[in-house]
């Protein structure tokens, strides 16, 4: 889930090691809260995020990098090779897409308007409220999610209002209202 990873070495780790959080990032953003190895399987190490993390699938493509780590016997793990692993789930149902934020509120957004939970090659069609096309969005990149930057497809800006959304992947379809208040 999204506020725990658990990772799994070729080899037993070091307790101690693997209970330091600093030696394991998330990236391009989050915090790995704790670590501990697995009390079962030494070679496991579980790692506990902050659940505010925006991992998942909005289009934003997330790694765990592991520096410090040792084995049982001491050994530091190969910091050359393998210490930065992608993280990646396959999104295969419409079930959870949706826009995020809803509503968007453009003075105080930080990120873009995103549509996420996407399976690769989904289509997002965006009409106004009295049923006119404005845009189509294509999820290409893998990472399950797309931005918008609230323009129609003549690049002019939309103004504040309900917009209608429609989600298409294979025979698979999923309709829905998001709200953008400038």
């Amino acid at each position: 889930d999204k506020s725990r990873i658990n990772l799994r070495f070729n080899r037993p780790v070091d307790r101690q090691s693997a209970a330091e959080s600093g030696n394991f990032s998330l990236i391009p953003d989050g915090e790995v809260r704790r670590s501990e190895r697995d009390s079962l399987d030494a070679r496991q190490v579980n790692l506990f995020l902050d659940p505010a993390n925006r991992l998942g699938h909005l289009g934003v493509g997330y790694r765990i990098r592991v520096t410090g780590l040792r084995d049982e016997q001491g050994q530091l793990l190969d910091q050359q090779e393998s210490n930065e692993l992608p993280i990646s789930t396959a999104v295969l149902h419409l079930d959870e897409a949706r826009p995020y934020p809803n509503p968007y509120r453009v003075g105080e957004a930080i990120n873009p308007l995103m549509f996420g939970n996407l399976p690769q090659g989904a289509t997002i069609h965006i009409f106004d409220v009295q049923g006119h096309w404005l845009q189509t969005l294509t999820e290409e990149s893998g990472f399950g999610g797309v931005s918008w930057d609230l323009k129609n497809h003549l690049g002019k800006p939309v103004a504040s209002g309900v917009y209608i959304y429609r989600i298409r992947a294979g025979a698979l379809e999923k309709n829905g209202k998001l709200m953008i208040i400038r």
